[in-house]
């Protein structure tokens, strides 16, 4: 599948179990090697970008155990750098962030305020930027295998986390909202659906 395919499976899917109908709606779907992004108008999917970052070719870019902040800036540049292409809309009602990365920031938000896992409010839950900025500062601090040894994170995750983390904060920062809304479905759920012949939208 190429990333422009990637992306409206991955809409579809949201679409399936969120309502889209109303206003502006930025998805972003930060995979290991690149993050597809869709840009949709009262449930019409308007466009599909994929762009070659992700949380593990990010990870690459990072220096130190603790990650060397100099290396962070670094990757944020870049970071900005790849996104520019990207097609924003003027304004953003609400930005739906999916995919393993986005998960495990809100779930480590939620660790961090002491809190239980935040609730799903209509197939969403919500990562305020505030909250995801807490997490990079957080997470830039500890070893890997500090990482690691988080609930939310484990091992296969831990050298990937702070990238994918800066990485949604610029992705937050592109789109001009303050929040992402997190939903746990992506491109397998969208895959399910095309091969059942679900209709693309309720």
């Amino acid at each position: 599948l190429s990333g422009e395919e990637e992306g409206a499976l991955i809409f579809r899917a949201v679409q399936h179990a969120v309502d889209l109908s109303q206003g502006t709606v930025v998805l972003a779907d930060v995979g290991g090697g690149s993050t597809e992004w869709c840009v949709a108008r009262r449930g019409d999917l308007r466009s599909v970008q994929s762009v070659p970052l992700g949380s593990l070719r990010c990870a690459a870019m990072l220096e130190g155990d603790p990650t060397a902040l100099r290396s962070i800036e670094r990757l944020r540049r870049a970071v900005r750098e790849g996104l520019a292409k990207l097609k924003t809309p003027k304004s953003t009602d609400r930005m739906i962030a999916t995919s393993g990365t986005a998960a495990c920031c809100g779930d480590l938000a939620d660790l961090l305020a002491g809190r239980e896992r935040g609730a799903m409010i209509g197939g969403l839950r919500e990562l305020r930027v505030r909250e995801l900025n807490s997490v990079v500062a957080g997470l830039q601090t500890l070893t890997v295998k500090e990482i690691a040894a988080l609930p939310p994170v484990g091992a296969p995750r831990a050298g990937s986390i702070l990238a994918g983390a800066v990485l949604l904060q610029e992705l937050a920062a592109r789109a001009g909202v303050d929040r992402l809304h997190l939903c746990d479905r992506a491109l397998r759920e969208g895959l399910v659906l095309e091969a059942i012949g679900a209709p693309a939208s309720e």
